[in-house]
């Protein structure tokens, strides 16, 4: 479930008509197509992805967009273009959903209402309060400059240079790995999904966080349940500060493991762990051993 902010510029204002007590209202006819033609996509899309506008003026609409299938941004939006009738110019930002749940609560006040909260519900009903990111874009020369003053280890670097060649089979879907990253800095998280993403191997750039802090105590089937096509960062080290290697190893239970493999054609998984961890590094090996 990959989340995004568009801004849609309209070439021509939106038409305002008066209401007869001095006030002037969005034309009735214009925003009823707008409204009808975004419901017409949420229905098509329905459970898959979903549009809602979330703040309004007569030049610019702000909207939300969810997708949870294999279509682009840009489609998206075309589509909604077509379907509402709108010209325009569209610039999209990818963001966490816990901004998509802000943009929903901000929907209530716009000028469109076609049950917004309604057709995002599914979709926010499966999302946690959850530490998310997006990765920073970064260049590989930039990766290499770092790795010179010893800020990551000899193994990384071969392994960002495997992932910006060319794909053996093109359009080929799922993760052929996953990765136990034995460093102490989240850093190197961004760096690697930012080296993914920009190289077509996740369509997304968002991560997730599981850190202990109570998060053992949940269900951690709800990272993955809005973590298609993204990541889910295991940090180990902010965990062991919190428990003792036992506690540690319990935390890396059989229900983590077993989500990891049901999801790893769609979620890339990564565990941070630190050096001195020898054992929580094998507990993890022979847990995921293909």
């Amino acid at each position: 479930m990959i989340g995004y902010k568009a801004v849609l510029k309209l070439d021509k204002p939106i038409p305002m008509t008066n209401d007869g007590m001095h006030r002037k209202h969005y034309d009735e006819q214009v925003q009823e197509q707008i409204e009808k033609g975004i419901s017409d996509f949420n229905e098509a899309h329905i459970h898959k992805s979903v549009v809602f506008i979330f703040c309004d003026n007569r030049n610019t609409l702000w909207l939300g967009v969810i997708i949870d299938e294999q279509i682009s941004i840009d489609e998206v939006m075309a589509d909604i273009l077509r379907r509402t009738k709108l010209k325009g110019s569209c610039t999209t930002q990818e963001v966490v959903i816990s901004a998509i749940k802000r943009y929903s609560h901000d929907a209530f006040r716009s000028s469109f209402d076609y049950e917004s909260e309604f057709v995002v519900e599914f979709f926010l009903d499966r999302a946690d309060e959850i530490l998310e990111k997006i990765a920073r874009p970064c260049t590989l020369a930039a990766l290499k400059k770092r790795a010179s003053f010893g800020l990551y280890d000899k193994d990384f670097l071969p392994e960002l240079e495997r992932i910006v060649q060319p794909r053996a089979q093109d359009g080929a879907k799922g993760h052929p790995v996953h990765y136990i990253l034995r460093v102490s800095s989240k850093k190197i998280c961004s760096d690697l999904v930012s080296v993914l993403f920009k190289n077509g191997r996740l369509r997304s750039a968002r991560y997730s966080i599981i850190d202990g802090d109570e998060d053992f105590k949940k269900n951690y089937a709800s990272y993955y349940g809005i973590a298609k096509d993204c990541t889910v960062v295991v940090d180990v080290n902010e965990i062991a500060e919190q428990y003792d290697n036992y506690s540690t190893s319990s935390i890396l239970s059989k229900s983590l493991f077993d989500l990891i493999k049901m999801h790893s054609r769609d979620v890339l998984t990564v565990f941070l762990i630190p050096p001195e961890l020898d054992k929580i590094a094998e507990q993890v090996k022979n847990s995921l051993p293909s």
